[in-house]
């Protein structure tokens, strides 16, 4: 690796972000539910770890997700905004 690149790399600074397990959301594990409220409260991103049984149908059910989003999204603005939680904090 040239020595520019390796400054370059040194200086970008990187967000930690929680992982949380799908499958242990489901299972209503406590500890990973207080992770899942940690990682909305503070840094507003968080990883989900999708690995498992339990989350094949979510993969699966991906076209459907696409097509909530866009029927959201399409909607008008009041209409939207009728969902604002008054904080930037929660989409």
């Amino acid at each position: 690796m040239s020595q520019s690149i390796a400054q370059e790399q040194s200086n970008l600074k990187v967000a930690y972000l929680e992982t949380i397990d799908f499958a242990k959301l489901l299972a209503h594990e406590e500890h990973e539910v207080a992770k899942l409220m940690s990682a909305c409260t503070t840094a507003g991103f968080f990883y989900v770890n999708l690995q498992g049984q339990s989350s094949r149908g979510l993969l699966e059910d991906e076209d459907s997700m696409y097509k909530a989003m866009e029927e959201f999204f399409d909607q008008p603005f009041d209409t939207k905004m009728q969902d604002d939680r008054g904080t930037h904090k929660h989409g």
